[in-house]
């Protein structure tokens, strides 16, 4: 590549996956680093016979002219036989603060959307009010600081609060990945105080949930969602209770993804490796799909309007759920909908195969289920028609009717 100018780094395209080098011809070693989220400046050298790669910082918070100096000045240190990490360690286990380490963490590591989101929210979000925060008041501190006393102090924090124990370990798990990259990228003179948790077997196990809609529970939550104001909220839950989609991949489900025509919808975001799945398209499915055709907005299914007033998607519907959940005196979560899917067709005698495939779940790892079995959405839609059709019904029928049919019956 020719001399690194500012426009040629402007050029430079995104990654969809991975990384790729594009070297300074001007200056040996001198180059950047290009992924799907940033750009960033390198220098590429050898040091006592190995090879050393730096990061020098990133694009356009780093001018092309100011890495090149840097650069050159990391050249002539390397030259005098001076290691520039060994000086950075130095610097760092004197004050290299946790924001600052994660924002570089963010910067270099490739996280999916909901894990970044997961991060910054135990990391940096401001707790609301009368609710203690995970680590947003560690940010200025330097991470030489942060003691196994203090993590000890801290989990047992969350533990007894009303985040309570899962959400404490995820935390934990959290900030453990982040210091590990701090302590790896500034060479810190120290080990991962998250660690004393294990040392001092402090890890709780939290109850696995076990939470859905029982059969009677069905009809008078689906009717208290469907009269919940915000039609896409409305639909977007219930999508979710006929799918058994997770969250996110309902909520990134876009209209180029929907085929009418085949009768399928395929989520491309997905947790199981990112494996694209379709699956078959149902009556009440088509009829949520018709309702948000009707108020269509941007690409995605079920959109919304982020801070910036650009088209977006749902992001947030636990005010539309609590609403739903209150006028039909149940308590679930947006995922124990998906854990209603598969309960209730594991109760009609679903193999576990299809279900598998419905959920998104691995269907094993020897090589024959890895490999070579393919689940087409034709094998699922018997399934996907029945469990349809049963969970209508349940919604259409009142309980009451049952009642007054029974009695009729015993009556003749």
């Amino acid at each position: 590549m020719p001399k690194l100018t500012k426009r040629t780094v402007d050029n430079l395209p995104a990654q969809a996956t991975g990384q790729t080098l594009h070297w300074d011809d001007e200056l040996k070693g001198f180059g950047v680093r290009t992924t799907a989220k940033a750009k960033a400046f390198i220098l590429d050298r050898k040091f006592n016979g190995k090879s050393v790669r730096l990061t020098i910082g990133r694009y356009p918070a780093w001018s092309v002219d100011l890495a090149r100096k840097e650069a050159s000045r990391l050249t002539v240190e390397m030259d005098k036989g001076i290691d520039p990490r060994q000086v950075a360690s130095k610097a760092a286990s004197d004050g290299i603060k946790l924001g600052l380490a994660f924002e570089r963490f963010l910067n270099e590591r490739e996280l999916k959307p909901r894990t970044r989101y997961d991060y910054l929210r135990y990391m940096t979000n401001e707790p609301k009010p009368g609710t203690a925060g995970f680590f947003q008041d560690w940010q200025g501190k330097p991470i030489t600081e942060i003691t196994g006393d203090m993590i000890a102090a801290r989990y047992a924090q969350l533990k007894s609060g009303p985040r309570g124990t899962a959400q404490a370990s995820s935390a934990m798990r959290v900030l453990r990945s982040v210091l590990n990259f701090a302590i790896e990228s500034y060479d810190l003179d120290c080990t991962n105080p998250v660690a004393t948790l294990t040392s001092r077997r402090s890890w709780v196990k939290a109850n696995r949930r076990r939470g859905h809609l029982h059969t009677h529970e069905i009809r008078p939550f689906v009717r208290a969602l469907r009269a919940v104001p915000n039609r896409v909220l409305a639909a977007y839950l219930e999508f979710i209770l006929f799918t058994g989609a997770r969250r996110s991949e309902a909520a990134r489900l876009k209209w180029k993804d929907v085929n009418r025509q085949s009768g399928v919808l395929t989520f491309t975001e997905t947790k199981q490796d990112n494996e694209p799945r379709t699956v078959p398209i149902t009556k009440r499915i088509g009829e949520l799909l018709d309702a948000m055709t009707a108020i269509k907005a941007g690409e995605y299914v079920f959109p919304s309007i982020d801070k910036n007033g650009k088209p977006a998607h749902v992001t947030e519907p636990r005010k539309a759920l609590a609403r739903a959940n209150k006028a039909a005196g149940t308590e679930v979560t947006v995922h124990d909908l998906r854990r209603t899917y598969a309960t209730t067709l594991e109760s009609m005698d679903c193999p576990m195969t299809p279900l598998k495939a419905l959920l998104g779940h691995s269907l094993g790892r020897d090589v024959t289920n890895g490999h070579y079995i393919v689940i087409a959405p034709e094998r699922l839609r018997p399934w996907c028609d029945k469990y349809d059709a049963h969970m209508q019904r349940v919604v259409a029928t009142d309980p009451e009717d049952v009642v007054v049919t029974l009695r009729s019956a015993g009556a003749a």
